[in-house]
């Protein structure tokens, strides 16, 4: 394996760490791609929720699998309740992406020098995939942004290696308690660091316990604040039912057949031809003194991964795979074999001229700027092969030549070529393509800002202990353009329903979905309504979405048919650029009278 020993992170010049950070946050706030949840996900929009008002809904929910990501909600509702909401929204992202940087950098750094590790931070940075990994408002990216730092951490340790391998544990145990499956992640990524740092069982055995104490240490303070917020102390295990539902392929609900996703969702290719890259690459090195160590971690961080999403999807029954959310997690494999490619540019170039080296990162970003700039006509022209074995061929021999010319040829520019046919695979990809911002599209950021200010509204109207419910006709504000409808509107489909949900579902998320949500279809008054207002014993308010107030007329003639009495307790157009505006009338209820419609 090929490694500078002398290296360490401390030896690493600020500067380009610096750079790599600028570099990111300028993608964020300058590219035309979108940095907040799209209208219609219902889980980044529950996290909003508690980033706007984590205690009150803790208290009226409880602890859940959502309120239990406590890194994460607990650092959104900070800089929430600093900044406003975009400003809050946008440092979020950047602190979080800023993170994994630091991590990646670290590690390739460590083992291949600064330029190799700029240039793979740079191809991160600019491929839509990872943007969507770290902004649209899930908590892979920033769970995995915990793991990468810990294995910088191990992968520099030096003269302080137990300590280094203490904060590690920490911050591996920040990472799993802000989404579990990075204890898959970080355990391949630890073995792996222990076997090629290898020195004896004893010195390992220590690491270990180290590691060990890091992660118990800092579960234990997550677990007493979590106590002084009002929750359990073993709070990741506080949504039982969640657990048990997984574990029984509750996810399998959600399951398309492979024909439905797979050919032209792109993605599936990049660990597929991230593995193609690896082997290319050991069997160019393997007669020159060994294998990048990058390689070999990759292959950890892919392997297990895929290992896993595999038997989770074919045997405990889920959807993981095809998920663009849970495929995130394949992504740090990549950019690490990627990596191990990108060292091997280094032999070619013993002296290491940083012309060339600026040259390859300066092409890859412009090439990468150009394709996120012309996604749209991408998505035409991808559009204008029908057969998607052609495509697909046209991707795979691609790769080839790209692999020739740079093992075969040792021509350089070719690493850059590698690294944008991964990218291509991203711009491309079917189901990440709302993560562009290109003319014409909304700017989600909007329905950030909205979600803020109904959030104060309610808040202002001092419910206190009343339970407030949604109720809406989710197809009134659904949008009648395609153009538009492709931007504003989130096909779910569980079972054998298909649900066409929009911005309203992700406000009610805000309030956590199916608990706070009366129906979709309102006027219509079903058995699920009936059961929601009477499931508790507390005072119930109601608040009505519309597009035009005859449409919360009906609803609110609906429930007074019902036999319950209502006093308007608040109301306010919602008008925020960018966004169709609409109505929200609050209800009080009481009832239902005797003697009333059934």
């Amino acid at each position: 394996m090929i490694a500078d020993t002398k290296r360490t992170l401390q030896d690493s010049a600020l500067l380009p760490m610096l750079a790599v950070f600028c570099i990111t946050i300028a993608v964020i706030l300058f590219a035309p791609v979108q940095i907040f949840p799209p209208p219609g996900w219902v889980d980044p929009a529950m996290y909003i929720g508690y980033f706007l008002d984590y205690r009150n809904l803790l208290a009226e929910f409880g602890q859940s699998y959502h309120s239990a990501r406590l890194p994460f909600v607990l650092t959104g509702s900070f800089l929430y309740g600093v900044f406003a909401p975009r400003i809050a929204g946008e440092l979020l992202v950047i602190l979080f992406s800023c993170l994994a940087m630091a991590g990646f950098y670290g590690v390739v750094a460590k083992f291949h020098g600064r330029l190799p590790a700029i240039f793979i931070c740079c191809w991160l940075a600019l491929n839509p995939l990872w943007i969507a990994t770290m902004a649209r408002g899930y908590v892979d990216g920033p769970a995995m942004s915990f793991v990468l730092l810990a294995l910088a951490l191990m992968a520099s340790a030096g003269g302080t290696r137990t300590w280094r391998f203490i904060a590690a544990g920490a911050l591996i145990a920040l990472g799993a308690a802000t989404h579990p499956i990075t204890v898959l992640l970080s355990g391949c990524g630890v073995l792996a660091l222990l076997a090629m740092s290898w020195r004896s069982w004893r010195d390992s055995g220590i690491a270990i316990l180290a590691l060990g104490a890091g992660f118990t240490l800092a579960l234990a303070a997550l677990g007493f604040v979590s106590l002084a917020l009002g929750g359990k102390f073993l709070f990741v295990l506080a949504d039982q039912n969640a657990i048990t539902r997984s574990f029984k392929g509750f996810g399998s609900n959600y399951q398309l057949r492979w024909g439905e996703w797979v050919p032209m969702n792109y993605r599936v290719l990049g660990p597929v031809f991230a593995l193609i890259v690896a082997g290319a690459t050991i069997l160019h090195t393997r007669r020159l003194g060994g294998t990048p160590q990058a390689t070999w971690l990759g292959l950890a961080l892919l392997l297990g991964p895929v290992a896993f999403l595999l038997y989770w999807d074919f045997v405990i029954g889920g959807a993981a795979l095809q998920s663009s959310f849970y495929t995130g997690y394949l992504l740090p494999g990549q950019a690490l074999i990627l990596a191990g490619a990108a060292s091997v540019v280094t032999r070619f170039d013993p002296e290491q001229k940083s012309s060339s080296w600026k040259a390859i990162i300066l092409l890859l970003g412009g090439g990468a700027l150009l394709a996120i700039s012309l996604a749209p006509h991408l998505w035409n022209l991808e559009a204008s092969v029908v057969q998607y074995r052609y495509k697909w061929l046209f991707l795979f021999s691609s790769l080839a030549l790209l692999l020739g010319a740079l093992f075969m040829l040792r021509w350089r520019p070719a690493l850059a070529g590698l690294g944008l046919l991964f990218i291509l695979l991203a711009v491309v990809n079917s189901d990440t393509r709302r993560i562009f911002r290109p003319a014409g599209a909304p700017d989600f950021g909007a329905y950030l800002t909205t979600t803020a200010r109904v959030s104060s509204f309610v808040k202002g109207l001092g419910l206190g202990d009343r339970r407030l419910l949604f109720w809406f006709d989710r197809e009134s504000y659904s949008d009648t353009s395609p153009h538009l409808a492709f931007w504003t509107d989130y096909s779910l489909r569980f079972g054998t329903t298909i649900l066409r949900l929009n911005y309203w579902d992700s406000l009610a998320s805000a309030w956590l979905w199916d608990s706070s949500m009366l129906g979709a279809e309102m006027p219509s008054f079903d058995a699920h309504a009936g059961n929601m207002l009477q499931a508790s014993a507390s005072p119930t308010s109601v608040a009505l979405l519309c597009r035009v107030a005859i449409e919360c007329d009906a609803g609110r003639d609906r429930l007074e048919q019902r036999g319950y009495r209502l006093q308007l307790r608040g109301l306010t157009p919602v008008e925020e650029p960018g966004i169709s505006p609409f109505f929200i009338r609050v209800y009080d209820l009481d009832g239902p009278q005797p003697g009333a419609q059934s």
